[in-house]
């Protein structure tokens, strides 16, 4: 999965990403299985590395760039920005023609076990 900001994904407002990615690759089969099996795939947060947990796939469909709509930027956790913001951002200089794989998934984060890792005070 991608690298994200962690707010929006953990909040629950990101609940999809989008790849350019080939229908035959080795990354693209990896992930749909991931899915066909109901398997966890792990996420990591922005460049610290720190994985706030895991998404399982719900779907995965394919869509054109130029079919993108404000609702679909904000599935992508960017409520209130722009189709265009999002494709500057992101898929700068790609044709609008282009078809990319659009990954639904719910997440499910880490959970600390507080009472496990407690130090004992005196």
């Amino acid at each position: 999965m991608e690298k994200v900001h962690e707010g929006p994904l953990v909040e629950g407002i990101k609940v999809v990403t989008r790849r350019r990615t080939s229908r035959t690759s080795p990354w693209f089969r990896s992930h749909l299985r991931a899915l066909e099996s109901r398997g966890l795939v792990r996420v990591w947060c922005g460049g610290y590395g720190k994985l706030p947990g895991y998404v399982r796939y719900t779907s995965i469909v394919w869509q054109r760039l130029c079919e993108l709509t404000p609702h679909d930027v904000a599935l992508e956790g960017y409520p209130g920005r722009t189709v265009k913001w999002l494709l500057n951002s992101f898929f700068y200089g790609i044709p609008l023609s282009t078809e990319v794989a659009v990954f639904s998934f719910d997440f499910l984060p880490l959970v600390q076990q507080v009472g496990a890792a407690a130090t004992k005070r005196k």
